[in-house]
């Protein structure tokens, strides 16, 4: 009797361990995959848009690059149950804090350089030149200035998403 008892608590425990591996594999799928629409529809709720310039005008908040998407996901399991960790992805860590939370970026006076870009029809325009470049032609200093950041948090699963993932936990385990 004894040994039936042990045998069946030995197999509750593996199905209870096996049951929480695969509620963190799937927690860890929808978790990205609820980050990744934040995405798509430009923040849940909605991101305060940007003001851009130039090449980038008309582009995504937080898109361009597609570098803040690659989001990493990890699950941690206890006796507390399953705990997920979403991470920005290795090229994103930089600048990610900022873009979640907001901020000031205060940027110090610097040394710009030019050059002239000459065309073929002899035509010439000033364009910005790095520093090993050999026609610097003018350097000047730039202003210090600040660039205030809105807190546009990415790494945000909302209330909307947590019945889906509910729904696929229990279809995950066949609870």
């Amino acid at each position: 009797m004894d040994e039936q008892i042990r045998k069946i608590a030995a197999k509750l425990h593996t199905l209870k361990e096996e049951t929480q591996v695969k509620a963190a594999k799937t927690l860890e799928a929808e978790a990205t995959k609820s980050v990744l629409k934040n995405f798509e529809v430009g923040g849940r709720p909605a991101w305060i848009p940007s003001k851009k310039t130039g090449k980038a005008k008309g582009t995504k908040t937080l898109v361009v690059s597609g570098a803040m998407s690659q989001i990493q996901a990890e699950a941690s399991i206890d006796a507390n149950g399953v705990m997920i960790k979403l991470m920005p992805g290795p090229l994103a860590r930089q600048y990610s804090r900022i873009h979640q939370e907001g901020g000031t970026i205060n940027m110090p006076a610097r040394a710009i350089r030019f050059r002239e870009k000459k065309y073929k029809t002899g035509r010439k325009r000033t364009v910005f030149a790095s520093k090993q470049h050999k026609r610097i032609t003018k350097e000047t200093m730039t202003k210090a200035y600040t660039i205030t950041m809105p807190a546009r948090p990415y790494l945000v699963i909302p209330p909307e998403d947590y019945s889906s993932i509910i729904n696929n936990v229990i279809q995950a385990c066949k609870i």
